[in-house]
């Protein structure tokens, strides 16, 4: 969904015809803050669900968020959290957020969506810019004119910062268990951190579900966190490993603009 008014007319045949093609993928939210946050996650929300919801294996709700609609920084930053406030109560999951320096440092944004996952974007350049309150990437848009058979004109290409492994433990991550009143069953679909006061908050590493029942702590910032080698690294070689992550998430987000 982009906004209010726009919604991709595809989505509710791509969205089961990508899981069908074996392809991860995750549903996408270009935010307009001036349309309101809550009224902008119910849209995308039930979109989402009429073409079938999120199964255990889909990235979290991606919130791009890149315009000010002439709004001050507390006002889009409490659209934001209503957005993500009604998204993880609805559909149990951390959304990720789409945004770079251009947007959120120019507009003094602030740190306290720090702890979110990151994806930037960056064109025809080796390292990415990131926005101050960050220390690491997740995903990076490295350019908007990417060629994939099958689809006509440009498209834009990403990468993600880890392995497959690290994939997996990411979006396992990002699930928030939900409990029933009796017993304290899980009745969401897979582990996940716990919800927090805050909609901007996320549980610390050392909070976070245990992954597979080995005893490893997965939590969103140490799933999410690059390898070693810097910032700029993809970790994961040969590079097929990032050619394949590219692929994939051309498939899981259809973008509808970019002006940088």
């Amino acid at each position: 969904t982009h906004g209010l008014n726009e919604v991709d007319t595809q989505f509710a045949a791509n969205w089961p015809a990508m899981k069908k093609a074996g392809l991860i993928r995750g549903p996408y939210q270009y935010f307009l803050p001036g349309q309101g946050g809550l009224e902008q996650a119910k849209l995308f929300v039930s979109k989402l669900q009429a073409a079938g919801g999120l199964d255990a294996a889909d990235l979290p709700p991606v919130l791009d968020l890149e315009a000010t609609d002439n709004l001050s920084a507390a006002q889009i930053l409490a659209a934001a959290d209503a957005w993500v406030a009604h998204v993880e109560a609805t559909l149990h999951r951390h959304p990720l957020l789409y945004t770079g320096p251009y947007f959120w440092d120019d507009h003094k944004l602030g740190t306290s969506y720090a702890a979110r996952p990151l994806w930037t974007a960056n064109y025809n350049v080796t390292c990415p810019l990131i926005p101050d309150a960050w220390k690491a990437w997740t995903f990076w848009q490295t350019s908007s004119k990417g060629a994939v058979a099958g689809i006509t004109g440009n498209v834009d290409l990403d990468v993600y910062n880890g392995t497959a492994a690290q994939l997996s433990a990411f979006i396992a991550a990002s699930k928030i268990p939900v409990l029933d009143g009796g017993g304290g069953k899980d009745l969401a679909r897979g582990d996940g951190p716990a919800p927090v006061d805050g909609a901007r908050d996320l549980r610390p590493a050392d909070s976070a579900p245990r992954e597979g029942g080995a005893g490893a702590e997965v939590g969103l910032e140490r799933a999410s966190a690059p390898p070693e080698g810097g910032c700029c690294s993809v970790a994961g070689t040969p590079p097929a490993w990032s050619a394949l992550v590219t692929l994939l998430l051309l498939g899981v987000w259809r973008r509808t603009r970019r002006t940088h």
